[in-house]
Order: structure tokens, then sequence, then C-alpha cells
């Protein structure tokens, strides 16, 4: 895409993120993660946004998808889903537990998918 002169949209992004998560290869996620705020984009798009805490969580990188989620001005229970899906996956059920205490106490309310 690049080599033909395109740069990548936002949806390009999400969707070259959920290829990372089907390589587990958060290292380049990192990469794109990079590439997007260079371009300025995580103040644009909260889609944007839960899609890297998604990725980073569900690759096992817990650390950067909490930093991230942490740095989102916008939050939502998406990405709130995402990290408590991702301590729980990885047997980090006390840090998943809390992650759903600090949703809640954020005045944000579990949906079906929490």
């Amino acid at each position: 895409m690049r080599s033909e002169g395109l740069c990548p949209d936002e949806i390009a992004y999400v969707c070259i993120l959920k290829a990372c998560v089907s390589k587990q290869d958060a290292n380049m996620g990192l990469k794109i993660h990079s590439d997007i705020v260079s371009l300025g984009l995580l103040q644009k798009n909260v889609v944007l946004d839960n899609a890297l805490v998604d990725m980073y969580a569900k690759c096992g990188a817990l650390q950067r998808a909490q930093k991230v989620l942490e740095e989102q001005p916008v939050r939502n229970v998406v990405p709130w889903s995402a990290l408590i899906a991702g301590y729980a996956q990885q047997e980090q059920g006390q840090k998943s537990l809390g992650c759903f205490e600090r949703m809640q106490s954020k005045g944000l309310s579990p949906d079906a998918i929490t």
C-alpha cells in the first residue's frame, strides 16, 4: 500500500491491528501504534484507540494495553472489556476483577461482552 504512495486510514489501521492479533505479533503492533501516533490519528478516533487496547490485550502485552487505555481522552466499555478479557486469558483473575471494579468506579456499566 505504501509502496504505491498510499497512506492507510483509520479503517486500514484497525484491520492491520487485527492482523497483528492473528499473528500474535505485539512488536509489529507497537510499530503500527507508532505510525498511528505520528499521524495524529489517536486523538481523532475512539475506534482506533479501542483497537489498540484490544490488540495489545489479545497479544498478552497487558501493560501496554493498560497504558493506552489510561491515555484515551474518551473511554467507553469496549477497551475496558478488552483489558478485562486480556487479564482473564493470561490467568490474572485478580487484575481482571480489579479492572472490572475500576471500570464501574468510572461510571461505566458492563455490557454483555464484559
